[in-house]
Order: structure tokens, then sequence, then C-alpha cells
């Protein structure tokens, strides 16, 4: 189990706790950290330059790192061949965390180094649904991956997407209609069960996240995602670089956003909503193909010259574009991010979104709002539920180091 391999680092978080610690060093440690996992390994130089540190109090912090197991440094030639090599700074890849993503059809469980490496990656059904068993199926598939990857590695904690509703500061589920769960405690059994911490979040904001730091999004401060998957669809919000979350962390349930007077129900039994007019099990049923994944699904609807999918499919996006037109009207992002089936959806039939959304949008806003497609958020997912576990880490890496 991970507890058997990872270096208690607890006893060091009460130091933190005491009368006139050293709150500069701290925020010097977190700020090399964030700018190596986040912006990738530099050199000692360009470090030096972008933290505003001398070189030697640069080498006492990277030694003071580089002894806490957090990061590693190695030479690199020169690209001319001449003069020394430059010594670089990644974070360390034994630092790992647990990625694990929950859905109504799959559990999928990664092991995801500090540096991005992926140790390990695989997914098992969901074992009837119910919490008990689907804790019980992940305790004993964590059993198996830490068997299969490196001894050495460091676990520090794991980080869980879920498809639902989600107080990040208790770790409740507070419900998750396509899993079946109301409101249910996720992270307390799961955290005794793993001997690690655990962190819960949204899955669609944490993509969201994932899309703003390193997928279409990069770069971009304002900018709204809409996931679409088995449960439903959900969606993230990004204005002025920050993920919003809301009075109590329910921001961007977008899918329950009502906006016509049609009885169909959502998965949380609201009537007339985006999630309800627009259902990826209305495509599969259109396929005859059971149940598929996203991947499988948009390959499908890509290859399709069905006239009863192409039909389904100007309904489904130009009612996305009302949504989508209001929200931008809101919002005024600078780019909107499709995902899952929807991602494949546009690529297929970008005109009768487009249409649709142009309608609605005010003139100034629509000319200046870009459309993405990213229908596969399996990478996303996993990445996204380890920078739980890396985000902590960043921020307060005092408990971490001896």
């Amino acid at each position: 189990m991970p507890q058997d391999r990872e270096r208690e680092p607890a006893r060091a978080a009460n130091r933190d706790q005491q009368p006139g610690k050293d709150t500069f060093r701290q925020s010097i440690l977190s700020a090399l950290l964030r700018t190596i996992h986040y912006g990738g390994p530099l050199s000692r130089a360009n470090l030096s330059k972008q933290l505003g540190l001398s070189k030697s109090a640069l080498a006492g912090i990277i030694s003071e790192l580089t002894q806490a197991g957090l990061v590693r440094e190695f030479a690199e030639p020169q690209l001319t061949g001449a003069g020394r090599p430059a010594h670089v700074v990644s974070p360390a890849s034994s630092i790992v965390a647990l990625a694990i993503a929950l859905d109504s059809d799959v559990i999928r469980i990664g092991a995801i180094g500090f540096d991005g490496h992926i140790f390990d990656s695989r997914s098992i059904p969901t074992a009837n649904g119910r919490p008990p068993k689907v804790i019980a199926a992940i305790k004993t598939e964590v059993e198996r991956l830490s068997q299969a990857i490196p001894e050495d590695l460091r676990i520090i904690g794991a980080g869980i997407a879920v498809p639902g509703q989600i107080d990040p500061r208790s770790g409740q589920v507070l419900g998750a209609s396509r899993l079946g769960w109301g409101e249910i405690d996720l992270a307390g059994p799961l955290t005794e069960a793993l001997g690690i911490p655990v962190w819960i979040e949204n899955n669609a904001r944490i993509v969201a996240g994932y899309e703003h730091r390193s997928g279409h999004g990069a770069g971009v401060s304002d900018l709204l995602y809409i996931f679409s998957s088995f449960g439903g669809i959900g969606g993230g919000l990004i204005v002025n670089n920050q993920l919003v979350r809301g009075a109590t962390g329910l921001a961007g349930e977008l899918g329950h956003m009502r906006i016509s007077e049609n009885d169909n129900s959502d998965f949380g039994g609201k009537t007339g909503t985006l999630e309800a007019l627009v259902r990826r099990d209305e495509l599969e049923s259109e396929f005859q193909q059971g149940l598929v994944n996203d991947h499988e699904l948009g390959e499908l609807i890509l290859r399709s010259e069905s006239p009863s999918v192409a039909r389904i499919a100007e309904h489904q996006l130009r009612t996305l574009g009302v949504a989508l037109g209001n929200l931008a009207n809101t919002l005024n992002p600078e780019l909107i991010i499709l995902g899952g089936f929807l991602g494949s959806l546009f690529q297929r039939f970008p005109e009768h979104l487009l249409d649709s959304f142009t309608q609605i949008a005010l003139r100034h806003i629509a000319v200046d709002t870009r459309f993405a497609s990213a229908p596969d958020a399996s990478v996303g997912l996993l990445d996204g539920a380890a920078d739980l576990v890396f985000s902590r880490l960043v921020s307060s890496p005092g408990s971490f180091v001896d």
C-alpha cells in the first residue's frame, strides 16, 4: 500500500504553525516549485532571473529541496557545445500522486510523477455504483498498482475526479446522480482505505483547470469549458486566470441551466435544461452500438453519414448554441472549449452551433469568441486529479521539508 513507501511529512507540518516561522523562505520554496512544476525544468541561471535570487541564495534553496526529495538537478550541455553544462532543476519524478477519475461505467486510476511522468494508468469497471464497493475496488486496484511501480516512489496523496456536486472543503459528495449517489463522505473513507491524504473535486472543474494550464486554453485569461460524458453536462469557468468556484464550491453546473419549457428532465430532475435536451444516450441509441466510450462515440460521429444522426446533431448543437450565447453575453470569454461528445459533434457539424451562437450572442462578443474542440478528456481528468495533490505540495512545501 502507498503508506508503506511514503515518507511521513506530517511531523514537519507542526513546525510551520510555530510563531516566528520563516514565511519568506516558505514563499521562495513555493515559488521555485510552482515555476518548474507548471513551467517545466529550468537552468539555475533562468531560475535566478525569474525568482530574483542571488546565485548563493538559489543554491541554498535548491539544496534544501533536493535533500527533501522534491527536486532533482542534472547537467545539460550547452547548445553551442562550448562552455560549462547548464545546471537544470526539475521536479522529482519520484514524488507521485494517485489520480482517480470516477464515471458511471469506469474508474480510471493513474500514478503520476511530480514532473508529469505517468508511471501507470489503468481502468476498472465501476463496481455496481455503491460507494462501499467503489471504495473497495479502488483500494484493491491501488494495491495492485503499487506493486507494479518502482519501489522507491513516494506517493504523497490522491486526487479524485467525481461527476457530481462536490464540497471540496469537506470532501463531501453532495450529489452524483449518474453514480446513483446522494450526499456521502468520500474523502474520509478513501483516506482511511488508502492510507494517504485524499482530495476530491468535480470532474468538469478539474478538466477546465487542466485546459487552462496545459491545453487549448494555455495563455488565455478568460475561458468557458463544457464537459459532456456519461455523467451529463457540466462546466468550468476561468475568469481573469482564476477558476471560479463560487461561494460554496459549486459554480459551473452549466448543464442544469434552464433554456426551454420542454418537460424532459436532466439527471438532477430539472426540466427544460441544457442537459435534458442535449443527451449522449440519444446519439448512442441512434448508432445501435451498445455502450461505447467517449473516444468510440466520437469516431462514430466523425464517420457518420446518417441523415438521422445529422438531425440529432443539428438539434443538439443549436440548443447548445443558445446556452453558450447567453453565457457569452454574461461572461465574455475569449475561448469556449467543448469537451466529450459535444466536441466531436462540433468537429463534424460546426455550422449549426456557430449559427445559433451568433444569433444569441451580442455582435461584438460573438466576433471575439473562439471555439476549440477537446473530445478526449481522459488526459485532463488524470492530470487534473493529480494536480489536486501537487498544487497543495507547491503551496505548502514546508510540510514536506525535514
